[in-house]
């Protein structure tokens, strides 16, 4: 009597074997430049958290959070265009997508 079982272990290709390899994903926040950035946050909290992150056009950081919406004041080192954006580069710890079935030759 035959068992039915996989013949074929696994079937891919590796890149490189590094355990200490870390994906990341990059989001850009972006708010409109004027006196105050706006568009960016929603609440005081959030600038006050983000503080300490790099804002750039030229190259700048968070001043102080202002009312109660979220805007911000930013002190820059250069002179901000009227055409420019304020924007901040934040990264995430990504982590590859697990399949839903391990063996989808046993699910047949």
């Amino acid at each position: 009597m035959l068992h039915h079982l996989p013949l074929i272990a696994s079937v891919g290709s590796l890149r490189s074997i590094e355990p200490n390899k870390i994906i990341l994903k990059k989001i850009i926040l972006t708010g409109v430049a004027a006196a105050v950035t706006f568009n960016e946050y929603h609440n005081p909290e959030d600038v006050r958290w983000f503080k300490p992150v790099e804002v750039w056009t030229k190259c700048g950081h968070i001043k102080e959070p202002v009312s109660t919406h979220g805007a911000m004041k930013c002190l820059f080192n250069g002179v901000l265009q009227q055409h420019d954006t304020v924007c901040m580069s934040l990264y995430k710890r990504t982590y590859p997508k697990w399949p839903q079935h391990w063996f989808p030759i046993l699910d047949a």
